[in-house]
Formats: C-alpha cells, sequence, structure tokens
C-alpha cells in the first residue's frame, strides 16, 4: 500500500496495481484518467474509487481561479460535473470528454462498460431523476436577493440559510418566506450532501454563478445568481409549474448513497472473479 501525493502516484511504474483510490478529487478530468491508469496496467480487472462531496466543487474551482489559468477552471468544473452525474456511464462521459477534443482517434461513445457504479447500481432512467424545481426557485430567490441587502454567501452559507438557519442576521429572508418566495429545506427533508448536489447543479446550468474573492493567503468562492437564473428570480414556489415557460429542472439521484466501500468491493470483485491474496504478493 503507498500513500502519496499525484505527482509521486504518476512516477510509480508497477503493472499490476489493483486498487487507486483518491480521498479527493483530481483537478481536472485529463488529471483523474491519467491517474486511475495507474490501475491495471496489466490488462487485468482493477478498481478506481473517487471520494467526493458536494463541498469539495468550490475547494476545487478556487483553488483553479488561484492558479490564475482560465482553462483550468472550465476543466475544474468538467471534474464536478464526472462526480455529480449518476445518470451516465462513466467510460461513455470520460470518451464524450475527450472526443470533444476533436482527436484524431474518436472512440465509440454508446456502449456502456458495465463495470462504473452508475452501471452497477443506477436505478432505470425514468426513475432516476428528481424535480428540483421549487428548490432551485427558493435558491435562486435567496442568491437574486444578496446584492440587493449588500450580502455575500459562501457555498456552505447558501445551505445553512436554506436550511433556516441563522435567520436573525439575515432578517430580509423572512419576508421572502412570507411571500413564499422561499421554501425552508430543513435537514428532515433533505441530507445536507443532497442540497449540496442541487446548488452544484444550479452551477452547472448556469443558474447560479460563483465570484471569486482573493485574500492574502486564499481565493474564496462566494455564490450569486446566474444569467439562467434571472427565468427563475421573484416566482413563488408554488407557481412553479404554472409559471415557468422552460421544462421542469431535474437532478439525477445519487446511486452512490446506500452502498458502502466494502460492498462496492466485494460486488465488483465478485462479479470479476478477482480475489486477491495481498500477502502473497
Amino acid at each position: 500500500v503507498i500513500v502519496a501525493t499525484n505527482a509521486f502516484g504518476m512516477g510509480i511504474n508497477q503493472p499490476k496495481v489493483r486498487f487507486v483510490i483518491h480521498n479527493s478529487p483530481s483537478r481536472s478530468p485529463e488529471a483523474y484518467y491519467q491517474e486511475s491508469g495507474r490501475a491495471g496496467r496489466d490488462g487485468k480487472p482493477a478498481i478506481c474509487l473517487l471520494f467526493y462531496r458536494p463541498t469539495d466543487a468550490s475547494k476545487l474551482t478556487s483553488w483553479a481561479v488561484s492558479s490564475g489559468i482560465n482553462e483550468q477552471i472550465t476543466k475544474a468544473w468538467e471534474m464536478v460535473n464526472y462526480c455529480e452525474r449518476s445518470d451516465m456511464c462513466r467510460k461513455i462521459w470520460m470518451e464524450n470528454y475527450f472526443n470533444s477534443e476533436n482527436l484524431i482517434n474518436q472512440t465509440d461513445s454508446t456502449k456502456v462498460c458495465g463495470n462504473c457504479d452508475v452501471c452497477l447500481f443506477a436505478t432505470p432512467s425514468e426513475d432516476n431523476h428528481v424535480d428540483i424545481t421549487g428548490d432551485a426557485i427558493s435558491i435562486v430567490n435567496i442568491a437574486g436577493s444578496l446584492k440587493k441587502h449588500n450580502e455575500t454567501m459562501t457555498f456552505l452559507q447558501l445551505i445553512e440559510a436554506w436550511s433556516g438557519y441563522g435567520h436573525n442576521k439575515i432578517h430580509w429572508i423572512k419576508p421572502l418566506i412570507r411571500d413564499g418566495l422561499v421554501t425552508i429545506c430543513g435537514d428532515d427533508k433533505k441530507s445536507r450532501e443532497f442540497k449540496g448536489r442541487i446548488i452544484n447543479h444550479l452551477l452547472l446550468e448556469s443558474f447560479l454563478q460563483e465570484k471569486y474573492h482573493a485574500t492574502l493567503y486564499s481565493v474564496i468562492a462566494r455564490i450569486s445568481l446566474g444569467k439562467n437564473g434571472q427565468a427563475l428570480y421573484g416566482l413563488k414556489v408554488a407557481d412553479s409549474e404554472s409559471a415557468l415557460k422552460e421544462p421542469p429542472i431535474y437532478i439525477s439521484k445519487q446511486v452512490s448513497e446506500n452502498f458502502l466501500l466494502s460492498e462496492v468491493s466485494a460486488t465488483s470483485l465478485a462479479k470479476q472473479d478477482l480475489f486477491v491474496n495481498l500477502d502473497s504478493e
């Protein structure tokens, strides 16, 4: 077992690596593709596991901004997209991503791998989406009111406000609730993780946007209204179906919610008849 940074890990030239585990997302799909490619270079099945939570998104994008490379910001958001998508085979996602770069050797982006978490654990597509239009209206109305009140919010602060916390300090949110522009979503209704996924989805679809504030030691991402959020801003949650001109906003369910690392390992390895005796290695 080797615990290392990505720079050291990329120098490993051991063909029979059976596991590559990321404790946080890579900074781009290209980096993740190369790093996960350290596993199974002998042609035998291997497992790549990526630990991710929605709060990682703002960390990735803030780092990208601090790098000073505009292209890196786009790639950071693509990595967030990869982590958040749970309705598309991981292999197909990667093929679509790299095929968009007009490479000479194009690959087939229609055949699923049958081995990734989406292929193994996702529910049928018609049951794998949740309508979040009402949630989106609440979030957009909070974010859209920030500028008017000379306020800013980070990712976590927005979740807190939407969850019903800290309203003594942000007193202007109470009239929004009273007028039906915001519906508070307590932790008993949705988990913090799922709320984070909703906000990331709205960021990816430009209903919200991040603006960055540089300090002496770091870059802080703050959330504001995005270009597509104008269509939702000012709507009442109860009138969302009749007021929206566009179809409802959906988010795919997280396929990883109900299984553990041990289940992934046991299921995948049993499926491939690949039991490795680490002691004998």
